[in-house]
């Protein structure tokens, strides 16, 4: 059942301790986390480093923190983010600074994988070198939320930010995301595959993990808005 009493907002830093939750429940089941946490799913690693990476996007003067929320009961129901790049910076993909984000060090984390994440990002990122454009990034629903539109209607709220600048949007979506960014007007540019089983203890049944960079134009409607 869609939900129709929700409202989109501006977050701020007073709804870190919230939306690092929402990140922690909506992200923390990816296949790649168990792999980069150690102590996967273990909310005292998973929890800090989830907030930081909002905390990030707070800090950054050319990101804004949005989030989409119950109208009766002020609930916090998601979360996404959408920064303007101008092409030519490099984008900080490095868990590291996330983690020095949180205010103290993460344990039991695997920088040595982390870091083979970042180099994939990295090649993604490539698609938009030299382009003015937004991002999106930090898409989380609650759980038990999801599937629901609100996913969906923060989309297209930063869609109509992009739109009035005329700019095209850029992310990475996580597998089991694609599909959705597919209806809502993206095009696959580019991808990454890394292969799981190559980490952590042999015969987890984890195979090729792929993450992909998505592309939507200015004016794209979704598919379902087309005629």
């Amino acid at each position: 059942m869609l939900v129709s009493n929700a409202s989109i907002s501006f977050a701020t830093e007073d709804d870190l301790e919230v939306l690092g939750q929402i990140l922690f429940e909506a992200q923390g089941p990816e296949a790649v986390m168990a792999f980069f946490f150690k102590d996967w799913p273990a909310v005292t690693t998973m929890l800090p480093f989830m907030t930081a990476r909002a905390r990030m996007k707070f800090a950054d003067p050319h990101s804004k923190v949005l989030k989409i929320i119950d109208d009766t009961t002020g609930e916090i129901l998601g979360v996404t983010a959408i920064t303007l790049e101008t092409g030519e910076e490099k984008p900080d993909r490095d868990s590291t600074s996330i983690a020095g984000a949180s205010g103290a060090a993460i344990p039991n984390i695997d920088w040595e994988f982390g870091a083979q994440v970042i180099v994939g990002l990295q090649l993604l990122d490539e698609v938009m070198v030299g382009e003015k454009h937004y991002v999106i990034s930090l898409l989380a629903i609650r759980p038990s939320y999801q599937g629901r539109g609100l996913g969906t209607k923060l989309m297209n709220f930063c869609a109509d930010i992009a739109d009035e600048a005329g700019l095209p949007t850029f992310l990475t979506a996580f597998p089991g995301a694609h599909s959705l960014y597919l209806k809502l007007g993206y095009e696959e540019k580019t991808h990454y595959d890394l292969d799981l089983g190559g980490y952590g203890k042999k015969y987890r049944g984890f195979g090729i993990y792929r993450s992909y960079g998505m592309l939507r134009q200015p004016g794209t409607a979704s598919l379902e808005n087309k005629p």
